[in-house]
């Protein structure tokens, strides 16, 4: 499974394109609670401010995302010209347990 950590609309949006179940997460204490194997995407500050590493969890892969795609008109248009922020996104494997 995939779990992502705060961010809603990444959640869904991913449940669209991947046959892997895909769940929002939006406390720290619940990504304790679950057992197995599991993927995890995360903002890379957060996973560094909820201590996201080695050898808890080793990182997949990092990625720049938009992760807030709706908004003002002015908002979409420095999107779609490429100024608008994006955010530095990690994917994580979690150790098993």
């Amino acid at each position: 499974p995939i779990y992502v950590y705060q961010m809603p609309e990444v959640a869904r949006e991913l449940a669209l394109y991947s046959s892997a179940p895909c769940y929002a997460v939006d406390s720290a204490a619940y990504l304790s609670q679950i057992k197995g194997t599991y993927h995890l995407l995360v903002r890379h500050d957060q996973a560094e401010q909820l201590h996201l590493g080695p050898p808890r969890f080793s990182r997949l892969a990092e990625m720049e995302l938009v992760v807030h795609k709706t908004g003002t008109f002015n908002k979409l248009l420095r999107l779609a010209g490429g100024t608008w922020p994006l955010e530095t996104i990690d994917f994580l494997q979690s150790a098993p347990r």
